[in-house]
């Protein structure tokens, strides 16, 4: 088969096979139309064309493939005989996996498996064997008749292109383009300007090229927004330079279609979709907020939501379980303040496990005089736990360091009509309290010896 290229009214053979983008092109048009009479009548020249293509730029099949004809190469000046680059590796690679998933969803190829495994295995090793340089860490490799030598320019930033390439490798060329902000060969993505919309300072094909493998490798799509801009930029600039010189505005239709595309992307990406996303980029819009007064606001915005969230989180209580140990530890060491703080922070956060923190908060508060408060937390202690014997004796000697005795002796005589036989030291203990209320006394001689007991200190 011999390419064949069309004119207006004659059509001429030519040397020079066709760029390797027709698959990914019809997919392009299928993605967009969903015409399954389209997709059927096209797959079986397509294939064809597809087989050719593998024969054509590699004639000997030795599992490597070359570039033919001078004008073949995406970059015709890097051209050298039977010069194999990562591009054309790459541009087949892609070829093939459009073909497989346009094969999928027709009638005929549903189920069916893939075609050209073994030459999709073969590329695929090539660009991450063959032509990658692991000292550059870039596609650098090229090779003229098998022998290696290095190549710069365009073609390395065409890997971008794949859907698969490894993250390492893709993140690398993404990183110096950032950095630089230039694109493989020197064309400026981030500075660009032209006063011409022409195949000279930035040629279509590559500037095509260069979108879709933003579109498929820019994760976030912020290189991909600028690249856009500025081609929009340089669109606007040539067509007033154009209307001021007087001349006619004369756009080939693969040009307008670039246009198009950028701006229907540059549209989409500006406004969103859905109706609040949708309403607060027109208004941004309006209002000319360009993208560092809306980082500022964003900055304020997170900053103040991360001060509410710290504040939060410093005013929600910590876990119970290590509340409750260094409520014990506190205790254990007789260290008062840390006691009652934590033991506070557990009646007030987790008011179905605070039994313990009151019982131990009363016996702090009865060691300061602090008698009307303990007195309150010993009654909701026992009122869940009647039967302790711990809380009885401080509600009682509550009770009596406050003269009210009638309320004292009512504990002291149920402690020791329960627990007689149980604790007769600590009931003979008790009884003397007892008397002293008789005599009158508010205060036992001695009584905080009555902690001793480790009962005073438990449920």
């Amino acid at each position: 088969a011999i390419p064949v290229q069309f004119a207006p009214h004659t059509t001429y053979s030519t040397r020079e096979a066709p760029k390797p983008l027709l698959a990914k092109t019809i997919e392009t048009v299928w993605n967009t139309r969903n015409n399954h009479d389209f997709l059927e009548s096209i797959l079986p020249p397509l294939r064809r064309h597809l087989q050719w293509l593998l024969q054509h730029f590699d004639p000997k099949r030795r599992g490597i493939h070359y570039w033919q004809n001078r004008g073949e190469p995406l970059v015709p000046e890097l051209y050298k005989t039977d010069i194999a680059t990562v591009d054309l590796t790459v541009l087949l690679l892609t070829e093939i996996e459009a073909f497989n998933r346009l094969s999928k969803q027709s009638q005929q190829g549903a189920g069916e498996s893939d075609l050209f495994i073994a030459e999709k295995k073969t590329l695929e090793r090539n660009l991450l064997e063959q032509f990658w340089n692991e000292k550059e860490s870039a596609f650098s490799n090229a090779f003229i008749r098998d022998v290696p030598v290095r190549a710069q320019g365009f073609s390395s930033f065409i890997p971008l292109l794949w859907p698969e390439l490894p993250m390492f490798q893709k993140n690398v060329i993404l990183d110096r383009i950032r950095e630089s902000g230039t694109i493989p060969g020197g064309l400026s993505v981030l500075s660009w300007h032209k006063s011409a919309m022409d195949d000279n300072s930035f040629p279509l094909l590559q500037q095509m090229l260069v979108y879709d493998g933003l579109i498929t490798s820019d994760p976030h799509g912020h290189m991909l927004s600028d690249f856009c801009r500025l081609t929009l930029q340089g669109f606007l600039e040539w067509h007033s330079l154009t209307i001021e010189t007087g001349n006619d505005l004369h756009i080939n239709p693969v040009l307008a279609a670039h246009i198009i595309n950028i701006q229907a992307l540059h549209q989409y990406r500006y406004y969103a979709h859905g109706g609040i996303a949708g309403f607060l980029f027109k208004f941004l819009k309006k209002t000319k907020i360009d993208r560092f007064e809306l980082s500022v606001v964003a900055t304020v915005l997170i900053l103040s939501l991360s001060l509410y969230t710290a504040n939060r989180l410093r005013k929600s209580p910590p876990p119970f379980a290590m509340l409750d140990a260094q409520m014990q530890s506190a205790y254990a060491r007789h260290d008062a303040t840390a006691t009652l703080e934590n033991c506070r922070k557990i009646i007030d956060h987790y008011p179905e496990k605070n039994d313990n923190a009151k019982l131990l908060a009363a016996n702090i508060l009865l060691s300061t005089s602090n008698y009307s408060e303990a007195t309150q937390l010993l009654k909701e202690v026992r009122e869940r736990y009647p039967d302790s014997p711990g809380p009885m004796i401080s509600l009682g000697l509550a009770h009596q360091l406050q003269g009210d005795f009638e309320q004292a002796e009512h504990n002291y005589y149920e402690f020791c009509y329960i627990f007689e036989e149980v604790f007769p030291e600590l009931v003979q203990e008790v009884n003397i309290y007892r008397n002293l209320i008789r005599e009158g006394f508010k205060t036992p001689p001695k009584w905080y010896k009555i902690y001793g007991y480790q009962l005073m200190h438990e449920l």
